[in-house]
């Protein structure tokens, strides 16, 4: 009993020596959709695995009965810090995608305690109604491939594509301008 409460103390040990080296994660990544800033799993992870690396600590993010499940494994005495999310029953391919990633980031971001800006719960979810009210523009944003797919049909001589796509989506105002200056 004596050895199980001390490897779970030497992992807590370490989990507190990696919270304190990371500090706070800057929200660097823009949401045009929402004006918001973010930070997705890469700069998380980017964030977070060199500290578990040189504190002997291995994290896996694996998918188990329908669970995302983020583990962190000391690899000096084998202990397990675990949490798990459930994921939602979806029949898209890529709406479980994107859950998968959203899951992965903020299990492991509450399981370190890892300091950001709060999200605003209305935004994570959706349109609240004071925005449908005010008539939102619900076109979807171009893409960076679109912009480049445009950005060559006008090159090619395409006259249609800027009205075209300024009707069919929200651009950003720097595509917006390359897109009126080609």
């Amino acid at each position: 009993m004596e050895a199980v409460i001390n490897q779970k103390l030497a992992l807590n040990k370490k989990l507190a020596k990696v919270k304190f080296e990371l500090g706070k994660i800057r929200k660097t990544l823009t949401n045009p959709y929402y004006n918001s800033h973010y930070f997705d799993i890469n700069l998380l992870l980017d964030h977070v695995e060199e500290s578990l690396v040189l504190n002997d600590l291995l994290l896996l993010q694996p998918i188990i009965d329908g669970h995302v499940v983020s583990q962190i494994i000391d690899l000096d005495t084998g202990e397990i810090n675990e949490s798990s999310l459930k994921l939602p029953e979806l029949n898209d391919p890529q709406k479980v995608g994107s859950c998968i990633t959203f899951y992965r980031r903020y299990a492991l971001q509450s399981q370190l305690g890892i300091q950001a800006e709060d999200d605003d719960a209305n935004k994570a979810s959706g349109k609240t109604e004071n925005q449908k009210q005010q008539g939102q523009d619900n076109r979807p944003w171009l893409t960076e491939k679109m912009f480049n797919q445009a950005m060559e049909k006008i090159k090619a001589g395409d006259k249609e594509v800027l009205n075209k796509t300024t009707k069919a989506f929200r651009i950003k105002k720097e595509w917006a301008d390359k897109l009126k200056a080609a």
